[in-house]
């Protein structure tokens, strides 16, 4: 599904630019991975100088600009919506009618959950999913779950897995028991950061509620 894209982009930024015989037209987005309904913002340098550019999405049209003096430019467009899917991967292309260039970005949600997501808890294999835990880091991280009991004490702690992307997601676990151990009776929150020890304070995080019958 198509991101919901503003119709014109306005070129309003005068950016360092190579020389005419070294110029190469590059566009860069601000960040490789968005949630949805977030500004994706773009530069580009080495297009003709003060000449009208094209910007499109995944091979459809978006809306026009015109480049600075120094053949450079800055625009926007939104993330969009993700629909039924979790992750989604887009191509911006810009073109001046001579020369063109492209840059990759990524949209994700933000959640964990675990699938099957019915059965007895008890005994439940499960395998988990992540996605959107690394916007922003350097390094993919390792996703952890920890388990709070009924009363709100921390319990066991386990190893989701190591993300993997721009947007530090993780698609399917290896096989887990829901609980690897024999939950009591109650309402269980199930907590998932990027931290080997539990705190209520961590980020980014995503909770879930299990109940044990």
């Amino acid at each position: 599904m198509r991101p919901a894209i503003a119709p014109v982009l306005a070129a309003v930024a005068v950016l360092a630019a190579p020389s005419a015989a070294q110029a190469t037209a590059t566009v860069l987005t601000d960040s490789p991975c968005y949630l949805t309904n977030r500004t994706v913002r773009l530069t580009g340098t080495g297009f003709a100088p003060s000449t009208q550019y094209t910007v499109s999405l995944d091979g459809a049209a978006l809306g026009p600009g015109m480049t600075s003096p120094d053949g450079a430019f800055e625009g926007k467009l939104g993330s969009g919506h993700l629909g039924h899917l979790r992750h989604q991967r887009h191509i911006v292309t810009v073109s001046d009618g001579t020369n063109m260039a492209s840059a990759p970005f990524e949209v994700s949600r933000f959640t964990a959950s675990f699938d099957p997501a019915a059965g007895d808890p008890r005994s439940l294999l499960v395998r988990f999913s992540v996605y959107g835990f690394g916007l922003g880091a350097m390094v993919a991280p390792t996703v952890y779950l920890h388990y709070l009991s009924p009363s709100g004490r921390a319990g066991s702690t386990v190893r989701v897995g190591r993300t993997h992307g721009a947007c530090g997601s993780l698609g399917r676990s290896r096989l887990h028991h829901l609980f690897p151990f024999h939950p009591r009776t109650g309402t269980w929150h199930l907590q998932f950061d990027t931290h080997s020890r539990y705190s209520a304070a961590s980020r980014p995080r995503v909770v879930r509620t299990v109940v044990v019958r």
